[in-house]
């Protein structure tokens, strides 16, 4: 089935030339709000007309009864504004959370300052009273206000619309909100393996780190207990803090970002790939990709995944907070080929286990789509049916 898709993105759609002729892209052509001057990313953030314009534009000469609306991620550059522009079908519209942010002002459901998770209700008075972003108060305020506005312009008890969750332990937090768990739908990401071959895990030595080089992925506290507990670490990818950590840490490995088939490669020498970011995972694609080649992980307590990586005995869950914990793993790990041999095995497999092949998250999709359409006829056939993702 040959489905025509719009996206709508708010930047320039740079990197979005790979999805080739089949997709039409709408641009935006906008920063990032933290990027803007502050005055614009202040007002533009809450509500902002041009994103409204552009896709209330583009529904009212391109809608169909056929046409099916998927919002993904957009508070990064989009504005509650898009909210406005939905609500003529918003029937026919499924939202994607591949974080909290239609939950929870900061998007985390984490206080930054403290490390810990929230078990507050958003927007009430103690969360509206406490300092939990990781910048400042202020930035606090800010996103309140953006929350503050989505609500107004959309919420889940005037429009019931079924949102997609990326693990089923996301409900809990979206119920605390006031989301009804009827229409919350658990739909694991889609993943490959980095490697189709099984890594050795057990005849290496290098403890990788495979994400974002920024400060609430955890990247220093790995090249700490790298550093305490004497085992070789290499970092793949890039971010704000790459130029800091290659002058503080001169004998770790760092190789910036890289391709999918680099990546392949350059994890053939690892023994485990550790995660250690310092809010809760909702998912962590890294994860999965990383034990579907075989490579067991060490992640946080506090990843939605660290309770089926610890029971299948595919890798080690570890407690964040506990000062010097990482580093115990590390050392323990290190010295350990016979359980590094067995979770190495036990992961590759259970490659499929953790998430869904893509044509199976495709199919359940698309299924999703048609549940949201009226009965095809011949005038209206599954066929001519649009998606359009943010």
């Amino acid at each position: 089935m040959k489905i025509p898709v719009t996206l709508v993105t708010g930047d320039q759609g740079q990197d979005l030339k790979h999805l080739g002729k089949g997709v039409e892209v709408v641009s935006l052509n906008k920063e990032s709000l933290l990027n803007r001057p502050a005055g614009k990313a202040l007002t533009e953030g809450i509500y902002s007309p041009s994103a409204k314009t552009l896709l209330s534009d583009w529904i009212t000469r391109n809608d169909t009864a056929n046409t099916v609306y998927h919002l993904h991620n957009w508070s990064h550059i989009l504005s509650p504004s898009i909210f406005v522009a939905l609500r003529p079908v918003w029937k026919r519209t499924v939202l994607h959370a591949h974080d909290y942010f239609l939950a929870c002002p900061n998007g985390a459901f984490a206080n930054y300052q403290t490390g810990l998770a929230c078990p507050l209700r958003p927007m009430s008075v103690a969360c509206l009273a406490t300092n939990c972003d990781r910048r400042s108060y202020l930035h606090k305020l800010w996103r309140v206000g953006r929350h503050g506005s989505r609500l107004l312009l959309w919420n889940s008890d005037n429009r019931p619309t079924d949102i997609f969750l990326i693990h089923e332990d996301m409900k809990e937090p979206f119920v605390r909100s006031g989301f009804d768990s009827s229409h919350l739908i658990t739909v694991r990401n889609p993943s490959s393996a980095f490697s189709n071959d099984r890594v050795a895990a057990e005849s290496n030595r290098e403890y990788v780190f495979i994400g974002r080089v920024v400060e609430e992925k955890g990247i220093d506290d790995f090249l700490e207990a790298a550093e305490s507990a004497g085992v070789p670490a290499r970092v793949i990818g890039d971010g704000s803090k790459l130029s800091e950590l290659r002058q503080r840490y001169p004998d770790v490995i760092f190789d910036g970002w890289r391709s999918r088939a680099e990546i392949a490669q350059l994890i053939q020498s690892a023994r485990i790939a550790v995660v250690c970011s310092r809010y809760p995972e909702p998912f962590g694609l890294v994860i999965v990709e990383a034990l579907a080649s075989g490579l067991p992980v060490i992640i946080p307590r506090t990843a939605l995944l660290s309770r089926e990586v610890s029971t299948k005995r595919i890798g080690i869950s570890y407690d964040p907070h506990h000062a010097g914990e990482l580093a115990e793993f590390f050392r323990s790990t290190a010295a350990d080929d016979v359980l590094v041999e067995t979770m190495s095995r036990q992961a590759y497999a259970l490659r499929d286990d953790l998430s869904l092949a893509p044509d199976e998250w495709s199919a359940r999709i698309l299924a999703h789509y048609r549940s949201l359409l009226r009965p095809p006829t011949r005038a209206s056939a599954p066929s001519s049916t649009a998606r359009l993702q943010f």
